[in-house]
């Protein structure tokens, strides 16, 4: 599948447009699919290659993004040569646990989670095992690198910023995840509300509602990405996934805060966030009387079917059925003035006379 036509380099973070034919020196755009099926990777194999800059892409649109053909060649030529194959490229996306990210750098697994917690290393991905615990996955080939460039902090004495990592019990594995997971998320933005919405779901809705007052634009952020993607939560519960995606370091809050305003304002300035329609209020509903209400009743209707029923009950004497006679033990008709009817003074009067006793 091939496309031209304007596309926006992935990691520009500045609306920078430009025209297809400038990326990678070919106008030509395949579609990941056939990448991934010519590279032999598994899905989730390529969505990491994707996520740490082994196979570059373009944004084409929201939530688009393709290959140019430069860059597929150059992966196909990769693949060809005397080292390559697809082997050589999964090797570079591989993902370990702690174990085999101790193991791949060289260091025992306590001088590794040191060095994890203390955000040297940052994680890919992460998800919690049966037990509840949160699994955090590194890349094996810079933890490797890792070891090449820091040799002294792998064994002997612990340097001062493990020391102190390991005194203050600091954990800092979710905030370099963050970093790591929203720097792809802003390089692959499409425009500058995309950007904007990443800071917002970093900083999560408390904060963004004290940042961004104007409800529209803060709809707007939430309909591009409401949080950010979790990595693999497998059983997280849902605070857990929270306490992950959410920034909660002074410093880390300060920086999303900053680097959302100033999306923001680019964003204003090419599209203003659109203004909701006032809806008009449904009118209120007057009382209507009595006498309104059987004038507003459709004529011939009558009475309603259930005080229709309860009158002719209460005229049928007591044991009929309708339209039947009486039988010789049944009781007289009781009338209805007798059941409805408040008795009168006078009637009152003489009743109370007739069952006193009399001298």
């Amino acid at each position: 599948m091939r496309t031209t036509g304007t596309a926006t380099v992935r990691g520009a973070g500045r609306d920078a447009r430009r025209d297809a034919n400038a990326v990678g020196g070919a106008g030509e755009l395949v579609a990941l699919n056939r990448v991934r099926d010519a590279l032999g990777l598994e899905f989730d194999e390529f969505e990491v290659a994707l996520q740490v800059g082994e196979v570059r892409t373009v944004v084409c649109g929201p939530a688009q993004w393709k290959v140019p053909r430069a860059e597929f060649e150059r992966l196909l030529a990769e693949r060809d040569g005397p080292d390559g194959g697809p082997e050589a490229l999964r090797e570079r996306v591989r993902l370990v646990s702690s174990g085999g990210a101790a193991e791949a750098m060289g260091a025992s697994r306590n001088r590794f989670a040191l060095i994890a917690r203390a955000g040297e290393v940052r994680p890919v991905r992460w998800y919690v095992n049966r037990y509840g615990a949160t699994v955090w996955l590194y890349r094996a080939r810079e933890m490797a690198e890792f070891a090449e460039r820091r040799p002294d902090w792998l064994k002997g004495r612990l340097p001062q910023r493990l020391r102190e990592t390991e005194q203050d019990a600091l954990d800092l594995r979710a905030r370099a995840w963050r970093e790591r997971r929203v720097a792809h998320l802003v390089r692959d933005a499409y425009d500058a509300w995309d950007e904007a919405a990443v800071w917002a779901a970093l900083l999560g809705p408390d904060a963004v509602g004290e940042a961004v007052p104007d409800p529209g634009e803060r709809a707007r952020l939430r309909r591009l990405r409401e949080t950010l993607p979790p990595g693999r939560p497998g059983r997280a519960s849902p605070q857990t996934v929270r306490n992950v995606v959410t920034a909660d370091d002074p410093d880390e809050i300060g920086h999303a805060l900053l680097r959302l305003a100033d999306a923001l304002s680019r964003a204003r300035a090419r599209q203003p966030a659109p203004r909701p329609i006032p809806r008009p209020s449904p009118p209120i509903p007057r009382p209507v009387s009595s006498q309104a209400a059987r004038d507003l009743a459709p004529r011939g209707q009558g009475r309603p079917r259930g005080l229709r029923r309860l009158m002719l009950g209460l005229r049928r004497p007591a044991g009929r059925a309708p339209g039947g006679p009486g039988g010789p033990d049944q009781s007289s008709p009781t009338p209805v003035r007798r059941i409805t009817a408040r008795l009168s003074s006078s009637e009152a009067a003489r009743s109370t006379s007739a069952q006193m006793p009399q001298p």
